[in-house]
């Protein structure tokens, strides 16, 4: 694996980790061969693992204070309750769809990559809709998913997204 790769694991590997600990409100610092991440808010033994880890990147001539997180792509979220079904999907190479609403519209481009909690992902389909019943896959949207969606879609439409796993 050459030295691009490397980092671009640990840094992915670390991004699910920042992800996990905003999902149950906690702090961390991991550090891995290639890149550290951290959140802390008032956590003594966070605050000490970190400390420790300043220390040896000044001595071994890193800059602890780099942050990567704004020289990656944007971050696209799904709906943790479709985690799974988009999981299966793209470990078999096919592309996963996400409605997006409210601020979201006009949010993501065609053919640009986002970070996600499965990795990096190309948006390979983009449609604007105004209408839920426009949806391509109406009949397969659960009523609980057409209510939410309608809720939001009143003053912007919605956008449908597939993506694939790069």
């Amino acid at each position: 694996m050459n030295e691009n790769d490397k980092i671009k694991k640990a840094r992915d590997f670390c991004e699910k980790v920042r992800v996990l600990a905003q999902k149950y409100d906690l702090p961390y610092f991991v550090v891995t061969d290639g890149a550290s991440s951290t959140r802390n808010f008032g956590c003594e033994a966070v605050k000490n693992a970190r400390d420790n880890h300043i220390k040896w990147e000044k001595a071994n001539g890193h800059n602890p204070y780099e942050d990567w997180s704004k020289e990656e792509l944007d971050f696209i979220t799904f709906p943790e309750n479709e985690y799974e079904d988009y999981q299966k999907r793209l470990n078999t190479n096919k592309i996963i769809y996400t409605t997006r609403v409210s601020n979201e519209v006009g949010k993501y481009q065609k053919e640009k990559f986002y970070n996600s909690i499965f990795g990096q992902l190309k948006v390979v389909y983009l449609k604007h809709f105004e209408k839920i019943e426009e949806h391509p896959f109406y009949s397969e949207l659960k009523e609980e998913q057409i209510k939410v969606i309608k809720k939001y879609i009143l003053e912007h439409g919605y956008d449908l997204i597939g993506l694939i796993k790069i």
